[in-house]
């Protein structure tokens, strides 16, 4: 089992039985959306220590993947990230629910229950781990309690 860097849990305001957990294990970041305790969408977020050339995706020892070069948005790429960074925004459409995952108030990813695997501004490409989001950046300010 992998180190923990940071580990945190963000709820639906409106439906607490939906929840965003963000999770750093040193190596990588993703991001999953909860309904009840069981995962239901996650996004890959970032690749912390380097960035493989290619991943051997059958190799489930590997897991949590880190995302190979070929599918990264390098000019997403950030310093040092903190569990603090991070904000989540809920939305909500008829009977999809939709988290945005900001980090340091840049939106970087989005999570649905309707779609298993989610978005990203990070990844260049549509991949396993998160599918291209082609929207302009959206920046909020973060504000701190």
């Amino acid at each position: 089992m992998r180190e923990v860097n940071y580990f945190n849990q963000f709820f639906c305001e409106d439906d607490n039985s939906y929840s965003v957990i963000v999770e750093d294990d040193i190596e990588v970041a993703y991001a999953y959306l909860m309904r009840d305790n069981q995962i239901i969408s996650d996004v890959w977020l970032y690749n912390n220590n380097g960035t493989p050339d290619k991943v051997d995706w059958s190799d489930v020892s590997l897991m949590p993947f880190k995302n190979p070069k070929n599918y990264i948005n390098e000019s997403m790429m950030m310093e040092k990230i903190d569990s603090y960074d991070f904000v989540v925004e809920w939305t909500q459409n008829g009977d999809a629910i939709t988290a945005k995952v900001y980090i340091r108030g840049l939106a970087l990813a989005y999570l649905n229950n309707c779609s298993k695997i989610g978005w990203s501004y990070a990844v260049s490409k549509n991949g396993p781990l998160a599918k291209k989001l082609f929207r302009k950046i959206i920046k909020i300010n973060r504000i701190d309690n």
